[in-house]
């Protein structure tokens, strides 16, 4: 057992088979909790890592501001607050309970790992390759869908923030009670119906041109453009 230890720069505490640590603070260090491995109240500051594989279970840990917690792989986290500036990343069949991401914090959700919180205001959720994120995106949060991520049935509400980059996917998602699937659809058929009947005017006849006004307007919500 450990009790109050502090981890540096350059740094690691391990924690296996049944072993525990109590109130540690890691600046800047890791603290690798492995099989079976217990820490209860650890702070993550200053560039430090936690990271929670196997049987690993972490109770408490707050990440403050260039800290960064991780868990993988069968790993648990329970009662685990991220604070602005600090970042969480689930990894394959993590376990997370009861989660709190205060305001500026960041959400990293990898390969085989499958996100259904919410996020708040002032949060940011980047679904990673392989990664799935299925919960709410809340007014003043921003929902990032990088290549190979999936966000799948999400609800964007007012004052929320969608991004699709490239090879990204949605679906089902619903953006202010606006379903962006049936949305999508709808401005395809227009475009469709546009192409159709410009084919119709003889080839010496001019085919009108959209106004000013409409030629100026995105295509696509400015939220759900890719960067």
């Amino acid at each position: 057992m450990a009790i109050s230890t502090t981890v540096h720069l350059g740094g690691f505490q391990q924690v296996i088979s049944a072993g525990t640590a109590l109130p540690t603070t890691v600046a800047g260090g890791e603290q690798i909790l492995g099989a079976t491995g217990l820490a209860s109240g650890t702070t993550v500051v200053s560039f430090g890592f936690q990271f929670v594989d196997s049987t690993g279970v972490a109770l408490a840990t707050t990440v403050k501001n260039h800290g960064t917690d991780v868990v993988e792989g069968g790993g648990a986290v329970s009662g685990l607050i991220v604070s602005s500036g600090g970042l969480f990343e689930g990894i394959g069949n993590a376990i997370v309970i009861a989660a709190q991401f205060r305001s500026g914090a960041l959400i990293g959700v990898g390969s085989g790992f499958v996100f259904n919180s919410a996020v708040g205001n002032g949060v940011t959720e980047q679904v990673l390759s392989a990664g799935t994120a299925t919960g709410s995106v809340s007014s003043g949060g921003t929902l990032i869908v990088k290549s190979g991520g999936l966000a799948a049935g999400a609800t964007v509400f007012k004052g929320g923030a969608a991004f699709v980059r490239s090879g990204g996917t949605i679906s089902a998602m619903v953006v202010s009670g606006v379903d962006v699937t049936r949305a999508a659809a709808s401005r395809m058929a227009r475009r469709s119906a546009r192409a159709a009947s410009r084919r119709c005017f003889p080839a010496d006849l001019p085919v009108p041109k959209r106004s000013t006004a409409a030629a100026r307007r995105p295509s696509f919500p400015p939220a759900l453009r890719s960067w």
